[in-house]
């Protein structure tokens, strides 16, 4: 589950924690969710967080897992790759893994000339890679054919000189491995700015934030529904200040507020946007009164609950410096006037 979209590098460090926590699924069945969402926070996807609770959940009261692919694709969450991963690698059963890597290993090596992304081409594909699977040893072979994939059949000047199957490989033989897979171009990232109000009070260093909803029209969870987050909004050709400042007036209908303190912007990718994120920091003596659902939180509480990278990130810089009550800042008394 972890492993979908997601480099092995960046899985290793999540999945041992999560092991050394929950080395059961009738363990991790148990957990609150909130917890399993605060452990999975920062790997990006969060909806699978949220399908592997629930297919725990499932495991433990059937007492134990499915002995077929049919019975874990019927699990919450795993769709034909993660399905056939577990089966053949867990379990030994012969059914071949199509994963990216290994999508690009049978085109090049059998030269499709279709679109492995979409019907008919990804039917075509996947009956190839069934054909090549060594059936003796199914999880060793679909092992070997991601990591060939991986390291060696690389999207870009891949090593063919290093490759054991170059004897075999009709892309290579043709001179322009690189020609396959046949997958249209990736579309561009698309950009989208976005401003964040972080609400402080020295108090008890309490945050102002709120668990994200459910989407409207999400059939099932949301990508990051459950996880808490600040007051924010696409950027807008106001001034951020003054536009951060407009958030915090809707929710703590105030007219005026203490200065807006910008912290350093950063960008991220979120699937197929590129968000550049612009968040000031308000500080107050005393946290004044939140409009539901907005509530105050501490914020170690906050550190340690479900926040996704890019809240996490606003967060520890918002601390950073932050002087405990009593302390007098350099501006303080340059109230910000909305005017409203």
């Amino acid at each position: 589950m972890m492993l979908q979209q997601t480099q092995v590098a960046t899985v290793l460090p999540y999945w041992r924690r999560f092991m050394q926590r929950w080395p059961s699924p009738r363990a991790l069945a148990r957990s609150p969710l909130d917890q399993v969402l605060a452990a999975w926070a920062g790997l990006g996807y969060y909806r699978r967080a949220r399908y592997l609770h629930a297919a725990a959940q499932v495991l433990a009261a059937r007492g134990g897992f499915p002995d077929s692919v049919e019975g874990l694709r019927n699990l919450p969450g795993l769709g034909d790759y993660a399905s056939a991963a577990v089966a053949s690698i867990s379990m030994g059963l012969p059914v071949a893994v199509v994963d990216g890597n290994v999508a690009r290993v049978a085109s090049r090596l059998l030269a499709l000339d279709a679109d492995p992304t979409r019907e008919p081409g990804k039917s075509r594909l996947k009956a190839a890679a069934q054909a090549l699977l060594a059936a003796s040893k199914p999880g060793d072979w679909n092992q070997a054919m991601m990591e060939l994939g991986a390291l060696v059949c690389s999207p870009e000047r891949p090593g063919c000189p290093l490759c054991p199957l170059q004897a075999h490989c009709r892309a290579a033989a043709q001179g322009d491995p690189e020609a396959y897979p046949k997958v249209p171009k990736r579309a561009a990232a698309l950009a989208r700015s976005e401003v964040v109000a972080l609400a402080l009070a020295r108090q008890g260093k309490a945050l102002l934030a709120l668990a994200r909803p459910r989407s409207k029209g999400d059939a099932g969870p949301g990508e990051m529904e459950g996880y808490w987050a600040f007051p924010a909004a696409e950027a807008q050709a106001l001034h951020p200040a003054e536009q951060a400042a407009g958030l915090l007036c809707l929710v703590l209908g105030l007219k005026r507020l203490p200065p807006a303190e910008p912290l350093k912007p950063f960008s991220r990718s979120i699937t197929r946007w590129r968000v550049s994120t612009q968040a000031l920091r308000f500080v107050f003596d005393a946290a004044p009164k939140a409009k539901a659902p907005w509530q105050w939180l501490d914020a170690k509480a906050l550190a340690r609950g479900p926040l996704a990278a890019g809240e996490r990130r606003i967060l520890g810089a918002g601390l950073a410096g932050l002087a405990p009550a009593g302390v007098k800042r350099r501006n303080q008394g340059q109230q910000m006037d909305l005017g409203i």
